[in-house]
């Protein structure tokens, strides 16, 4: 009776692990990265894939937040931005980046992070060993170890 049931627990997750292959190879599941129709705007759903932009690949590539997208050119690159129809809008020039949010983006420059408007230019400077993303008009951020709310003007809200 016990190898009647050892034997059936065996053929039964045969069984499973031969549908899980079958269906895994038969799937029409949405790949990882989506174009929009027009071939050029991309949906990332995860991040670490290399993504294709009217032939550029990324290493790297965030989200759209308002209407923005962080990019890693390659493994060690430099981060940039672009727009949703795949253009360049912010150089290549971040050591790291983040979301746009309420306007502006988290980058590293040299191991301190600052915030950046959608132009590119820096708002707040580059001077902190943490910066949050903007919720509600303020950011969580932290100075030699000393944790702060900022506000948009890089002011410490008390």
């Amino acid at each position: 009776m016990k190898q009647r049931n050892k034997l059936f627990s065996v053929i039964a997750v045969l069984v499973v692990l031969i549908l899980m292959l079958v269906v895994s190879m038969n799937s029409d599941s949405v790949p990882c990265n989506s174009k929009s129709d027009d071939g050029n705007s991309i949906y990332p759903t995860t991040i670490y894939d290399v993504i294709e932009v009217d032939e550029t690949q990324y290493y790297d590539v965030g989200f759209f937040y308002e209407g923005l997208a962080y990019v890693q050119k390659d493994r060690w690159g430099l981060y940039g931005y672009i727009d949703e129809e795949g253009n360049v809008v912010i150089d290549f020039q971040f050591d790291y980046a983040n979301d746009f949010s309420e306007g502006l983006a988290v980058v590293r420059i040299e191991n301190s992070y600052g915030y950046i408007d959608k132009e590119g230019n820096i708002v707040i400077e580059p001077i902190l060993d943490f910066a949050g993303s903007f919720r509600n008009g303020k950011a969580h951020v932290q100075i030699n170890y000393h944790e702060y709310y900022i506000d948009k003007d890089g002011n410490i809200i008390e």
